[in-house]
This record gives C-alpha cells, structure tokens and sequence, in this order.
C-alpha cells in the first residue's frame, strides 16, 4: 500500500512538474507574440474595428467593380496601333485592380488583428490558464 501510495505521489509530482513547466513555456511564448492592439483600450479597439469594416466594404465595392470592367480590349481586324493601345489601358486597368486587390488584403489583415484581441480579451482567464497549462 505505501509501495503503490508512493508511485502515486511520484507520478502526481511529475505531472504538476510538466503542467508548470508547460505553463511557464506558453506564457513566455505569448508574451513574445506580436499582438499590435495590445496596448489599445476595449472601446478604442471597437471604434478601429468599425472603421476598418467600412474601409473593407468600400475597397471590396471598389475592387469587385473594376473587376468587373477589366475586358479584352485586343480584337482581331484591328490596326497595330489600336491593338497596342488597348493593350496599354488593359495593362492599366489591370494594374489597378491588382493594388486594389492588395489594399483590400491588407484592410482585412488589419481587421482580423482586431478581431482577434478583441476575442482574447473576452476569453475568461480560467480559459487562458487552461490553454496555457494544456497546450503543447
């Protein structure tokens, strides 16, 4: 019986060891994660959310629009130089559908940022705890 109580207290010892170690491990990595909101208050993080949203709704209107407009100006039957022209202005148009593309990729970067501490922080702490104590 002390034999197996022994075990017992050895096996618990190792396992409150790993867990500590564990936590210790995430919650140094955490606190090295790059989290640019982190120092924002909770209504300040609201108030960026909003405005990011409705710059993602308009550069997404904006984006899906030129998309839509962007043709094959290159016909058969056409002379050298209209051939040339249209290239030029599909090229452009091309273009600017494309640094559309990449604002709008970075708006919506910056919004799941957001959104993202905004979800750690409505996180209980026990879950924190949890994921820290848990998690490999």
């Amino acid at each position: 019986m002390v034999h197996r109580l022994g075990l017992l207290l050895a096996i618990l010892g190792v396992a409150c060891a790993a867990g500590a170690f564990n936590y210790h491990r995430n919650f140094t990595r955490e606190a090295r994660e790059p989290r640019p909101f982190r120092s924002y208050a909770a209504a300040d993080l609201e108030v960026l959310a909003q405005a990011y949203e409705r710059e993602v709704a308009e550069l997404r209107a904006r984006y899906d629009a030129e998309r839509q407009d962007v043709g094959h100006g290159v016909r058969g039957g056409q002379l050298m130089d209209e051939n040339v022209r249209a290239y030029e202005q599909a090229s452009a148009r091309g273009l600017a559908v494309r640094g559309l593309g990449g604002a709008l990729s970075m708006k919506e970067a910056a919004l799941a940022d957001v959104r993202e501490e905004q979800a750690r922080r409505r996180e209980p702490p026990h879950a924190a705890h949890l994921r820290r104590l848990l998690t490999f």
